[in-house]
């Protein structure tokens, strides 16, 4: 979690203990917002630090008198409302009475990045920086469909990927959106804008967030931007609240009719999730074990492509945990997202590694599920489909024939051990998870 201070300033003998009550002074201003005038604001020194600084904890009092301006920022730049980093000469000793707050005179916005995908979102909304964003809803979905009406350069291809599940991924469907759909019928809250596409089957109506587009199209940052904001990849304002009366009228359920929605969802989707992560860590530990038993250099490979890519991951997930982990207590959300992104990293750079250095197999493999899928699109057939579109199960595929080409006799050995390994951490994930997805689905 990001903190605010002043600059520093010549280490000089702290006047003020922890625990003490103090004021700032008047004419203090914010470093990260001039415009928010700090004098007047009430607290305890928490923490004393080596250069002459106090972290000040704001009371109850002084946070309830914080410019709405203010939180919002605070809010939308993930940073530490309840306290804040000041100097000696920032403060004075607490009188106690009535607070004297300083209000700000003219509140200046920092103006609309069209780097920053926010900032993006706002402009379509026509806010300024100081707004979090709406919710998706009948209204605010009418504006975004004008705004991509008016920007979208139709017609353009894309790839429409249907929903599926772990053992039975949809391939995804190369279409071509002609169109918008009709406004408002093909405006649903649930799937947000459809558009109208052509594909070899004929014409449908997809969700305009299930296709993915090229990085090189002049039209991906647009929908791109519309999924993250449908998402909830964003801070929102807050609701007026319809989250209370949604949860009130759960509560008026029938019992035995929520009962039964919580059974049915329990048993199957915790059931599936288990048996997918099982089956995802034995079929991973089984290639690795078998290349890294033959292979010289497939060791190397796991180690240097698990190392960088877990350390790239890791610095990109914890820039920006504040944003896709809410539900993480913020100050924990930094390290806890960096350690997710290096074990996941660690993971796949470590895989990507291995079929680097056994790059024959991994090829041939690609090759080879490049060319079943094509035979048999729209097939339900299991095993193509055990990894995403099943190109990278044919790819671990032709890294183990290579093993076994290579040696037989070490290659089982090492499948047999890595499998056992692989089943173990997937079992190990799983009663991790158990607990967390019966909790999930066993509370309204």
């Amino acid at each position: 979690m990001s903190k605010r201070r002043k600059k520093r300033k010549p280490s000089i003998a702290t006047r003020f203990q922890v625990e003490d009550r103090v004021r700032v002074r008047h004419g203090v201003m914010d470093t990260e917002y001039p415009d928010i005038p700090l004098g007047g604001w009430a607290g305890t020194i928490s923490k004393i630090h080596r250069d002459g600084m106090y972290t000040v904890r704001w009371s109850r009092e002084t946070l309830a008198t914080i410019h709405p301006v203010y939180r919002k920022r605070c809010e939308r730049d993930g940073m530490v409302l309840e306290e804040y980093w000041l100097g000696d000469d920032d403060l004075e000793a607490d009188p106690g009475g009535p607070l004297a707050i300083e209000q700000p005179g003219e509140i200046t916005p920092k103006p609309l990045s069209a780097k920053d995908q926010d900032d993006r979102v706002r402009m379509v909304f026509g806010l300024t920086s100081d707004d979090l964003l709406p919710r998706p809803d009948e209204e605010t979905l009418e504006t975004y469909y004008d705004y991509l009406a008016e920007k979208l350069s139709l017609p353009f291809e894309a790839k429409y990927h249907e929903e599926g599940s772990f053992f039975d991924p949809s391939p995804a469907r190369c279409v071509t959106v002609v169109a918008l759909g009709s406004k408002p019928e093909d405006l649903d809250e649930d799937e947000g804008i459809l558009c109208e596409v052509r594909t070899a089957e004929g014409e449908d109506l997809v969700p305009l967030t299930e296709l993915e587009l090229r990085r090189s199209d002049p039209n991906h940052q647009l929908v791109d931007d519309y999924a993250a904001w449908f998402a909830g990849e964003m801070v929102y304002e807050d609701g007026d609240g319809d989250d209370e009366e949604e949860s009130g009228n759960d509560d008026e359920l029938d019992d035995k009719e929520f009962s039964g929605v919580l059974e049915e969802a329990s048993w199957r989707s915790v059931a599936l999730l288990l048996l997918e992560i099982a089956a995802f860590a034995t079929s991973y530990g089984a290639v690795v074990g078998s290349a890294v038993a033959v292979m010289p250099w497939a060791k190397w490979g796991a180690c240097i492509g698990g190392g960088l890519w877990g350390m790239l991951l890791a610095a990109a997930q914890a820039a920006s945990a504040q944003k896709d982990m809410p539900h993480v207590a913020p100050k924990l959300r930094k390290g806890f997202g960096g350690i997710l992104g290096l074990i996941t990293g660690a993971v796949q750079g470590a895989f990507f590694g291995i079929m680097a250095v056994a790059f024959i197999g991994a090829v041939l493999g690609s090759i080879a599920g490049l060319v079943l899928r094509r035979l048999f699109r729209g097939k339900q057939w299991l095993i193509l489909r055990v990894f995403p579109e099943g190109v990278l199960f044919a790819a671990a595929c032709g890294v183990a024939a290579q093993a076994f080409y290579m040696d037989h006799a070490r290659a089982t050995e090492g499948l047999l051990y890595g499998a056992a390994a692989g089943l173990a951490g997937g079992l190990f994930v799983c009663l991790v998870t158990l607990p967390m997805a019966f909790l999930t689905v066993s509370r309204p």
